[in-house]
């Protein structure tokens, strides 16, 4: 997608035509994700570099008129790059929020009912942001904001897309994230109780049970698939 979105932009710019937001956004968002994780794990990198990636990034944003008129490009460049820089969500629970609502108010749920690539990338997206609510919740102790039907409006695949389809990214990591957020749900729920009854109890612990099982097997798979 950003091969074919990088060749529109080089042939405006040959053509003389002015350039969409929207294309440049997800490029400068992949070239500042590559750029800020080579520094933030030790490589050289040019933090000046680092620092202008940013500034267009938030240019772009403010050009685009984000949160205030989303797009599916900002929101998953939004989504992206605040999940690079901070993995743990400790600062994410407000921003989060705001994503879930960008998603439904775009509709995502309603545009991966098909099986097509974008459709793919989409479902993806919106488990990503249901995730980022979700973990960010728990980051900071509160209970999940977005409802239980809002968690249920498109369902996980129980096993990962075709691989052909994936270009080697293991979409099993990701699913399992997917999953263990279902499970912080419920136990983020029974916080807010004075007691809890033995059934509610076993439950959530089969279920913990049953996650570092699945959990087990995917590591498994990935180790096999990406021994480095």
């Amino acid at each position: 997608d950003i091969e074919s979105r990088i060749q529109v932009i080089y042939e405006r710019i040959e053509s003389n035509q002015n350039l969409n937001p929207l294309d440049v956004i997800l490029l400068i968002t992949v070239c500042f994700c590559s750029s800020y994780s080579s520094m933030a794990s030790g490589h050289n990198s040019n933090i000046t570099r680092v620092y202008r990636y940013y500034s267009v990034y938030r240019y772009l944003l403010d050009m685009t008129k984000f949160p205030l008129v989303p797009y599916i490009e900002t929101v998953q460049s939004f989504t992206v790059i605040n999940f690079v820089m901070d993995p743990n969500m400790r600062e994410a629970v407000a921003y989060s929020a705001m994503l879930v609502r960008l998603g439904q108010q775009l509709e995502l749920y309603k545009k991966v009912n098909n099986t097509t690539h974008e459709s793919k990338n989409l479902l993806y997206l919106w488990h990503y942001i249901l995730f980022m609510e979700g973990s960010s919740s728990v980051a900071s102790g509160f209970q999940f904001s977005a409802s239980k039907d809002i968690l249920n409006l498109v369902r996980l695949p129980k096993s990962p897309f075709n691989q052909d389809d994936s270009n080697g990214v293991p979409y099993d990591y990701t699913i399992s994230r997917f999953r263990m957020n279902s499970i912080f749900q419920k136990i983020m729920e029974l916080t807010t109780k004075n007691t809890i009854s033995r059934t509610e109890s076993d439950y959530i612990e089969e279920k913990i049970g049953i996650l570092y099982r699945d959990v087990g097997k995917v590591e498994g798979r990935l180790k096999h698939a990406f021994p480095e």
